[in-house]
């Protein structure tokens, strides 16, 4: 079950030395510290391609690319025009159905995209006998005011339930994820501005216990950025970033913890 990608033989447990990010969001877990791969709100049919830097990036792209970037970019409205269904049947109670769906206005000024995925499988069978289920929603809205400026606002949910999580030699019991996301990006020419939220709340069930252990977290982001172009062959890209972590009390933080980050 436990999975990791990691560059230049920076692994382990926890690799936290990689940024990983969902049309510019990053997806790192700041309460685990590491990336759920198995976790990510959009389903596989709504990628449209990977980009990846393999480098320490950190000086453009923030926290945690220290050995590289991946960015993970879904698909838009005019690339799904239209609807597309997806459905996967197998042995054990398999089930994977997505609903994808994306269009536009007839004057081209209003973008739009919806998605929805059920993924249940049998694989991490637990002594209840209960299968893994996760679903995933997500809505896209852009409206071009001009063709050099536009508002996007996306927002979405994954959740996962009975999810069965291991470390190396450790049992951490069944997990119940609820992600959730918030991101606006507007864009005037060379200038960009970019706010997103990403929530997090997890419920561990200790196997000793049998008690289930709550890891609520919120992360908020603001940055502006713009891309300049002075020489033929040069750019310049300037700057600024705030970011706001919040961990809530739970069994093993004792009190709220605060964290903020300028950039």
């Amino acid at each position: 079950r436990h999975q990791q990608v990691s560059v230049r033989g920076f692994s382990g447990p926890s690799n936290n030395k990689l940024l990983v990010l969902i049309d510019g969001r990053t997806v790192f877990s700041d309460t685990y510290g590491m990336v759920f791969w198995d976790a990510f709100p959009v389903s596989l049919a709504e990628i449209d391609r990977i980009e990846f830097v393999k480098s320490p990036s950190s000086s453009i792209y923030g926290a945690n690319a220290f050995t590289g970037v991946i960015n993970i970019i879904t698909k838009t409205p005019e690339k799904l025009n239209g609807t597309t269904i997806h459905l996967s049947l197998g042995d054990e109670g398999t089930l994977i159905g997505t609903f994808l769906h994306g269009g536009k206005t007839k004057n081209d000024k209003f973008h739009y995209k919806v998605s929805a995925e059920v993924d249940r499988t049998q694989e991490w069978v637990d002594r209840n006998n209960s299968r893994s289920t996760a679903t995933r929603y997500n809505g896209l809205m852009q409206y071009r005011f001009s063709p050099e400026t536009d508002l996007t606002v996306s927002l979405g949910r994954g959740y996962s339930r009975n999810r069965r999580l291991y470390r190396p030699g450790e049992d951490l019991g069944n997990v119940d994820d609820i992600n959730d996301y918030i991101q606006a990006d507007f864009k005037t020419g060379s200038l960009q501005f970019r706010f997103f939220y990403k929530g997090n709340r997890t419920g561990n069930e200790d196997p000793s216990e049998g008690e289930c252990v709550q890891w609520p977290a919120q992360t908020y982001n603001w940055e502006v950025f713009q891309t300049l172009h002075p020489f033929k062959n040069h750019n310049l890209i300037w700057g600024v970033n705030f970011r706001y972590n919040r961990v809530k009390d739970n069994p093993t933080f004792d009190g709220d913890h605060d964290q903020a980050l300028w950039a």
